[in-house]
């Protein structure tokens, strides 16, 4: 038994050697037939190709039941109208349906046109954030509360909703009147070096709602050569705000100007609040705009917290209604800057509708003379 196991033994133990050297020849040789039509391009195209099939699946999974395109083009999607921007095609996209959908550089971006709609997605930070365009983050900065939510997003509501009551807007309504007295005086003389002649006005209109809003916001801190700044350079930053855009700022494109833009108004904004609180610690010193309406309340939280933590029993009616944190200067400037976005690009375009509306239709204008004739009650008024 011992003689035929060694037999065996003997006559087998060269075999493992062999297999592994044949079977590692073949290996080598299916790898080298393999990798003789390898080259940069084939994995370029290859990977190229995986990367458009994945782009092109993962839009139509976020996608679903959406309205948008059933096809994208890969990687860019849309990009190439903000190149060209048409009217009619973002008005298409607008009326597609009440929540539509793009995916550009590989973000998947959703569009709600309704007002429902709208609430329904603000109403869900889970699923969303909120970006008003892409750009706009850049922009407006991360950390500006209309991108907050929760607790943060609170904070700054609190302190916000005061300052747009009925007293409050009131208290707004001199310097308003006074920049508007200012500018039709000077549409008056453009009139009349013109000879009554037809001229464009919308550029002075979009000057005038940017200085009434800015007095609205900041009041007399701003100077008319600031507000003037503003608002030209207000033209970089509606430029930039476009619905798709490049995911990266790149210099000397609409997007860096924009930005460039954006950095100045913060930057005077945060200035003027400076002013302000200074300004608002003084004895008697009276909120004449919205910056100092808003400084008084945090000041009057701030004295409330201080006699708190002396151990004084402070009486129920002198606890402020809202206890506010204090703000920065940077955080009270980029929310000036949300308050001027929304509402220098819509006012100027209403105005300018409102202006030619009413020059094309002289018996709406002289109802309007009438009316403001019968509510005028001085020559301020």
């Amino acid at each position: 038994m011992a003689s035929v196991m060694e037999a065996f033994n003997a006559s087998t133990t060269h075999y493992p050697d062999t297999i592994r050297a044949t079977i590692a020849t073949g290996d080598l040789g299916i790898l080298s037939r393999a990798l003789e039509h390898v080259n940069f391009w084939s994995v370029f195209f290859t990977l190229f190709a995986i990367a458009v099939a994945y782009d092109q699946i993962q839009y139509w999974r976020l996608k679903g039941s959406l309205a948008g395109q059933p096809f994208k083009i890969p990687f860019l999607g849309p990009f190439h109208e903000s190149v060209k921007p048409s009217f009619e095609k973002y008005y298409a996209k607008w009326i597609s349906g009440s929540l539509s959908c793009v995916s550009v550089f590989h973000k998947f971006v959703i569009i709600a046109s309704t007002r429902d709609m709208a609430r329904k997605v603000f109403n869900s930070p889970a699923f969303v954030k909120p970006c008003v365009v892409d750009v706009a983050h850049k922009l407006l900065r991360p950390e500006n509360w209309v991108f907050l939510d929760g607790k943060e997003h609170v904070e700054y509501r609190k302190g916000l909703n005061g300052l747009f009551t009925r007293q409050a807007l009131e208290t707004y309504l001199p310097g308003q009147q006074e920049v508007y007295r200012e500018y039709f005086e000077e549409f008056l003389q453009m009139t009349r070096e013109k000879d009554g002649v037809g001229q464009p006005f919308v550029y002075m209109l979009r000057e005038l709602q940017c200085a009434v809003s800015c007095r609205t916001f900041v009041g007399h801190y701003m100077s008319r050569e600031g507000v003037k700044r503003i608002a030209d350079d207000y033209y970089n930053i509606t430029a930039a705000m476009e619905l798709v855009n490049f995911p990266i700022i790149i210099p000397f494109t609409k997007t860096w100007y924009g930005k460039k833009a954006a950095d100045k108004v913060i930057e005077a904004f945060a200035n003027c609040a400076a002013k302000a609180r200074v300004r608002m610690r003084k004895p008697g010193a009276e909120p004449e705009c919205i910056l100092d309406r808003w400084l008084a309340h945090m000041l009057l939280s701030d004295r409330h917290r201080e006699r708190v933590a002396k151990g004084e029993q402070v009486p129920q009616d002198e606890t402020p209604a809202m206890l506010l944190r204090d703000f920065s200067d940077f955080e009270i400037s980029m929310t000036i800057f949300t308050f001027l976005f929304a509402s220098q690009d819509a006012t100027s375009s209403a105005c300018s509708w409102m202006l030619q509306l009413l020059a094309d239709r002289p018996v709406m204008l002289q109802k309007v003379r009438e009316f403001g004739g019968e509510h005028k009650t001085g020559p301020d008024s």
